[in-house]
């Protein structure tokens, strides 16, 4: 299955595609797409690439392996690592829970001005 992230045809909610999704993100961020599929793990880019995981997954109903394609050709569980660590985050630490909340909200609200 060779599926790269901008020419996957997959939607999630309110039809961004996987594609549109990453550039809303790295664009709200300011974290480049290539760092979010590539092999960087500095916390700032890992702290992001978890956040997306976590939004497809519960949002665009994807596979963990689906997931994995999309995000660089990772393992269906470096993704189930991902969702914990966000999740737990999301319980312990408002200044994630904040962020993470701010990102999905662009993502899906306020992102008309990317072009």
């Amino acid at each position: 299955m060779n599926c790269e992230p901008c020419t996957h045809n997959l939607k999630v909610k309110e039809n961004i595609s996987p594609a549109e999704l990453l550039e809303r993100a790295a664009y709200f961020t300011d974290v480049p797409v290539e760092k979010i599929t590539g092999k960087t793990r500095s916390a700032p880019v890992a702290d992001v690439r978890h956040m997306i995981a976590e939004i497809l997954y519960s949002d665009g109903r994807y596979s963990l392996k689906g997931i994995g394609i999309i995000l660089g050709k990772r393992d269906h569980t470096s993704i189930v690592h991902a969702r914990r660590k966000v999740k737990n985050l999301l319980f312990s630490d408002r200044e994630f829970k904040n962020k993470f909340e701010t990102l999905r909200d662009y993502i899906f609200k306020y992102s008309k001005t990317i072009q």
